[in-house]
């Protein structure tokens, strides 16, 4: 097993203010409504709409990621591959993540996928598979330190 390193993510702080905005936006409806304690049942309704939204669309890059682990980069691939294909097809899902799974996130999806896809391939001895996933991330993410560690890692 290499020491290359595996995604970890980064929070957009802009983001992260829309997510507070829309609690606030619960806590009023909430509050509107005369609901006792709207500021729990907002916080509640955020934690539980964002999980499934995150369960629907990055259904793959979830069960990839539970994959990784428990060590089984293998099949991983697979998954981390059908979330690549996903985002790539929809680009808007993971341009407005912030909406469409409650996600404040500063790495785009498809970004960690590629990442993901290359710490896979490098677990388990693909190392020029691992490089092209990691040139991937640099043409999407020229700055994503990931990525460049890897590579020198792998090189």
């Amino acid at each position: 097993m290499s020491n290359v390193p595996l995604v970890v993510g980064r929070i957009s702080w802009l983001g992260l203010a829309v997510q507070f905005a829309i609690i606030f936006g619960l806590y009023w409806l909430f509050r509107q409504i005369s609901i006792f304690d709207p500021i729990l049942l907002a916080a509640i309704a955020h934690a539980i709409l964002a999980r499934v939204l995150r369960s629907l669309v990055a259904k793959n890059h979830r069960k990839g990621m539970r994959l990784v682990h428990a060590s089984q980069f293998e099949s991983a691939i697979p998954e981390f591959e059908k979330s690549v294909e996903k985002f790539k097809k929809h680009k808007w899902l993971d341009q407005y993540r912030v909406i469409t799974m409650l996600s404040s996130a500063g790495t785009s999806y498809l970004v960690m996928g590629y990442t993901n896809l290359g710490f896979c391939h490098s677990q388990i001895g693909h190392k020029e598979e691992a490089k092209q996933y990691y040139q991937e991330v640099l043409a999407l993410d020229p700055g994503n330190g990931s990525a460049k560690a890897a590579l020198n890692m792998l090189n």
